[in-house]
């Protein structure tokens, strides 16, 4: 994950690794105060030396690498000689911008075989505190605690955290409309709604909701025996032509036919990436519809396919004789086409195939 390193993200990245802290919109203002009056290393500066100064280089070495989330020991060992070797090169002063240093060093290192969790899962708080609104500091993990956030029936413009996230669209106090917008964030978000049988496609826009719940109900009163039944306006319409990131698209408890139309992958997704499930619907007349984008419905690889066919004249064999004795077939017809074109057809026939006895 690459976090662009505005001066908000300087502070939070030095806040949550050196004080385990999220700074609030009030303490925020009073650091860009400060950092406009004498510039942004020396407002670090003068925090650690105010809060760490008369601690030893260790001991600092020995806080960070705990809110780092850096585990194991070999991996605190490595970390804590190198903090100490950095903080002891630096003259006492300047230690703040050797944190903010070391700090932003560290949020680079994902793909690091040694440091890369623990280093995601930082930039992970990062990024939240980041998008945090909220008045007061909180406790770097409180930041990650997952929201679940409910729809109204007017316009929606909601925004998850970094943590599994859930949005919420059920009875008559919130409904999913094409006006609608949700952005998840980081984590496994997921959007759950009921929704109503209606003649029109609702058309939202998500992104980075990695799943999509839906109950489909129908809105007929006269479905006779079935639970629904099957015309324009008994089934649930989304539209995912504004939907970004959703891999996973499932009607649960429906008593509704679901529609789900226009799904478009990324470029580096294909349709064995998407999930499609249809789960515990009521009994009756209740389908389920996905149909991708035709974009999406790429080929990203070619191979070269076989096909045996095998015959067997199986009263033949039962009987003990050649296993080809009376096989009444003299040829064999396979057609195809490529991406929707013409269709091609090849034949295999010859004199041998008609008079063969045995597989030899």
């Amino acid at each position: 994950m690459t976090i662009f390193a505005t001066q908000a993200v300087v502070v939070q990245r030095f806040a949550i690794g050196l004080f385990n802290t999220v700074v609030g919109s009030i303490t925020m203002g009073q650091v860009n105060t400060q950092v406009t009056n004498t510039g942004l290393s020396t407002t670090l500066n003068s925090y650690y030396s105010n809060a760490f100064g008369t601690q030893t280089t260790t001991a600092v070495a020995t806080t960070l690498v705990t809110n780092l989330g850096i585990t194991g020991t070999a991996a605190i060992a490595t970390a804590q000689a190198y903090i100490v070797g950095v903080l002891n090169a630096a003259a006492p002063t300047a230690r703040g911008q050797a944190v903010a240093d070391i700090v932003g060093l560290f949020a680079g290192l994902t793909s690091d075989p040694v440091f890369g969790a623990a280093a995601t899962a930082y930039n992970a708080k990062v990024v939240a505190a980041d998008g945090y609104a909220g008045t007061a500091n909180i406790a770097a993990a409180a930041v990650l605690t997952p929201t679940t956030q409910n729809l109204t029936t007017g316009v929606d413009n909601l925004t998850g955290t970094a943590n599994a996230d859930t949005f919420v669209a059920e009875g008559t106090g919130g409904a999913v409309n094409t006006s609608d917008r949700i952005t998840g964030g980081l984590g496994e978000d997921t959007l759950s709604a009921i929704m109503v049988s209606q003649s029109v496609s609702v058309s939202p826009i998500l992104n980075s909701v990695e799943k999509v719940v839906i109950t489909a109900q129908s809105g007929n009163n006269t479905d006779g025996t079935q639970n629904n039944i099957d015309n324009n306006s008994t089934s649930v319409k989304l539209d995912f032509g504004r939907v970004v990131g959703t891999l996973h698209i499932e009607s649960n408890n429906s008593r509704a036919d679901l529609l789900v139309e226009d799904v478009r992958l990324e470029q580096s997704k294909i349709t064995k990436d998407a999930t499609i499930v249809m789960r515990d619907t009521d009994p009756g007349n209740v389908d389920f519809g996905v149909y991708f984008d035709q974009l999406s419905l790429r080929n990203v690889s070619s191979s070269t396919s076989l096909i045996n066919l095998r015959v067997l004249d199986t009263n033949a064999v039962n009987l003990g004789l050649a296993p080809l004795k009376d096989s009444p077939y003299g040829s064999f017809t396979f057609s195809y086409s490529i991406n929707g074109g013409p269709l091609t057809v090849a034949t295999l026939a010859s004199p041998a195939i008609q008079t063969a006895q045995t597989f030899a």
